[in-house]
């Protein structure tokens, strides 16, 4: 799914630190725990990586990590990665 996201919005590679923020689309406000679709994180981040939008995904590279939620028509995650001025 992550590679055909990546096509479909013409992901390009990124080589500089980042900010990655998740934001979870929910249909209604039924019990959601959060921090259960944390897990999602890991293999959307290992398959930005390997999709070679990001070089790693360590605290090198990966400098934030932000997760929200919000109401909406369809279920899913959205993935808004913000590329930083390299600093070492």
């Amino acid at each position: 799914m992550t590679k055909y996201a990546c096509n479909k919005f013409r992901v390009e590679a990124i080589r500089n630190p980042v900010e990655v923020y998740f934001t979870f689309q929910f249909l209604n406000y039924r019990r959601k725990d959060l921090d259960n679709f944390a897990a999602t994180i890991k293999f959307i981040l290992d398959s930005l990586v390997l999709q070679e939008i990001i070089p790693d995904d360590s605290i090198k590279v990966v400098r934030l990590i932000q997760m929200d939620y919000q109401i909406g028509k369809v279920e899913g995650v959205k993935v808004t990665i913000a590329e930083l001025a390299y600093a070492e």
